[in-house]
């Protein structure tokens, strides 16, 4: 639905996602204390954080790697050049599936996930 590539762990992507939360990336690195960040996962660490705005995705790469929750997948929106090594790196040591949406804008995943949403309550 957000039409990504695969970084790391296509191996994992036969497990259950359970909702997402989409995260202005920038904002998110200001912003929030430790404790925000934990509050995000909601009920279930079992969903995924769709990071958007990003760069090159390391920033939100250490923010997961020191929350003591992991989702069960992380989507890096708005990357304009290639993901930083070291995202990928974590990535693959904290057994996180990490992919990068190819949409063109926000608006565009947010729809998408919506889409996909409206989809399985049917």
């Amino acid at each position: 639905a957000l039409d990504c590539e695969v970084l790391v762990g296509k191996e994992s992507f036969d497990q259950e996602v359970y909702g997402y939360t989409i995260i202005d990336s920038l904002k998110a690195i200001q912003n929030l204390s430790g404790l925000d960040f934990y509050r995000i996962f909601g009920t279930t660490s079992e969903r995924a954080l769709v990071f958007v705005g990003v760069s090159r995705g390391r920033s939100p790469m250490i923010a997961v790697k020191i929350s003591p929750f992991k989702p069960r997948v992380i989507v890096l929106h708005g990357a304009k050049g290639d993901i930083d090594p070291l995202a990928i790196t974590l990535a693959r040591n904290e057994g996180i599936p990490l992919v990068v949406s190819r949409l063109e804008s926000q608006d565009e995943v947010v729809q998408a996930l919506l889409d996909v949403y409206r989809v399985t309550q049917e």
